[in-house]
């Protein structure tokens, strides 16, 4: 409620709420509020009401003399407050419960176990207020994943008293899951469910095995991400075979509400490529295995990252011809003995590899010593030929000098090898440059003048 005031307005000064008949007639304070708090301009302050209805006194207390300097009688009149919801509820579901009371910013609807805590009563749930629909008076609740007699309370937040309760009963409902008694490591399978369907719950996949035989939790997918009408979810099988367990899990309470069994097959993982390849050049490789929608071929650099080893060109297997299985790689354009590696992209597990022999090339240009400024002029080059390989101008370092010009060599005559460029209108000594797009790196250089 609010308060008007009139008095000095010092800065301990408060407006008090007073039970005249608390601690057998000797009065006690039940509510207080600095001024300083409010509303000075006005001269109002809010208060908020206790629970227990009956006469109690307004008081403006001065903090400098210690003294009340004004008082006035208040009655607290019985309010109405009750819950209405439905008489029982599945488990682990969604309900609404409707309320009428103060209705106060800590105000909150509970949902209790009487005879949870050996008979000692237990809180489950709760919501407050002002997290629901405030002009319905509604507040939306999650069953428990036990089934039995409950108590919805409607509780004041300032007093911590509650206010109205009413019984629900929560329902036990069927949950199950079921999925293929055996599937092939890394492929996807569908796992159909029964359910409350709630908003967090998951189907997982499961190792009983794991940790040392301590069980290991291997993936999972909300339910909200699958089909909800067909009520399915699509998981992957991990590339570990063995015996696993399908998991219902409700994610409110965090509780394993069905399971089923459920085997992952090993099957044959295999990746194969030209024995040598020309450095920079594509090439294709074929492979056998999984092919799930992670799943890379890589091209990887044992002696890499100062042999802890490196991956130096990836790509999915998905981005390729998925029929006859197959992916087009880069060669690197560093002449040594790489690894051509099957990438499992969801467990990041190598399932297989072969070796590939990378095989230096001539990589030269040749072009006139000096060309005008503005005109276009042929270079021919030996090289990769790769599709991001070009030409270039370079004012400065061939590394990181600036581009003058440049001219994809796809664009010009692969079959002669030549390309045209057309000179910088900046005169001066520069250089032209080969520059590998797909490594960012220079394979060859020479002088060149603009006039």
């Amino acid at each position: 409620m609010t308060v008007d005031w009139v008095g000095p307005g010092g800065k301990g000064d408060t407006i008090q709420l007073f039970d005249p008949t608390a601690k057998q007639g000797e009065g006690a304070l039940v509510r207080e509020r600095r001024l300083v708090n409010e509303d000075f301009d006005n001269r109002k302050v809010r208060i908020i009401v206790p629970t227990e209805p009956g006469f109690y006194q307004l008081r403006y207390w001065n903090r400098d003399d210690r003294k009340v300097l004004a008082t006035r009688q208040i009655e607290v009149l019985p309010a109405e407050v009750s819950l209405s919801a439905p008489a029982s509820v599945d488990m682990a579901r969604p309900f609404m419960v409707s309320w009428v009371g103060p209705g106060a910013i800590r105000d909150s609807i509970e949902l209790y176990d009487p005879d949870g805590d050996n008979g000692n009563g237990k809180f489950v749930t709760a919501k407050r207020l002002i997290n629901g629909d405030t002009e319905a008076r509604t507040v939306t609740l999650i069953a428990p994943t036990e089934p039995g007699d409950y108590e919805l309370r409607y509780r004041n937040g300032d007093d911590n008293v509650v206010l109205a309760t009413r019984p629900i009963e929560v329902v036990a409902m069927e949950v199950s899951v079921a999925g293929p008694e055996a599937v092939d490591m890394g492929r996807p399978f569908d796992v159909n469910w029964v359910g409350p369907g709630a908003v967090r719950d998951s189907i997982e996949l499961y190792d009983p095995d794991g940790d040392n035989g301590n069980g290991k939790f291997v993936t999972a997918k909300r339910l909200i991400n699958g089909d909800t009408e067909a009520r399915t979810v699509t998981l992957i099988a991990p590339t570990e075979p063995g015996d696993y367990e399908l998991r219902y899990r409700n994610g409110d309470d965090n509780v394993v509400l069905a399971t089923a069994p459920i085997s992952v097959v090993a099957t044959a993982v295999s990746i194969s490529g030209p024995e040598s390849i020309e450095m920079g050049r594509t090439f294709e490789v074929s492979w056998v295995g999984p092919g799930s929608n992670r799943d890379a071929a890589e091209v990887f650099d044992p002696e890499g990252d100062n042999g802890n080893g490196k991956v130096v060109y990836s790509k999915r297997l998905v981005n390729d011809d998925m029929d006859h299985r197959t992916v087009k790689l880069i060669a690197p354009i560093r002449a040594k003995t790489y690894q051509l590696r099957y990438l499992d992209g969801m467990g990041r597990k190598v399932l297989a590899t072969a070796a590939i022999e990378v095989v230096a090339t001539d990589v030269a240009i040749m072009a006139p010593d000096a060309v005008p400024a503005g005109e276009m002029f042929t270079v021919e080059w030996a090289g990769p030929g790769a599709y991001r390989d070009s030409i270039d101008v370079i004012a400065g370092d061939p590394e990181e000098g600036k581009v003058l010009a440049s001219a994809r060599v796809v664009n010009g005559d692969l079959d002669a090898r030549t390309v045209k460029v057309r000179a910088p209108k900046q005169p001066g000594e520069h250089t032209l440059r080969y520059w590998n797009g797909e490594f960012r790196e220079v394979l060859a250089t020479r002088p060149i003048t603009v006039e």
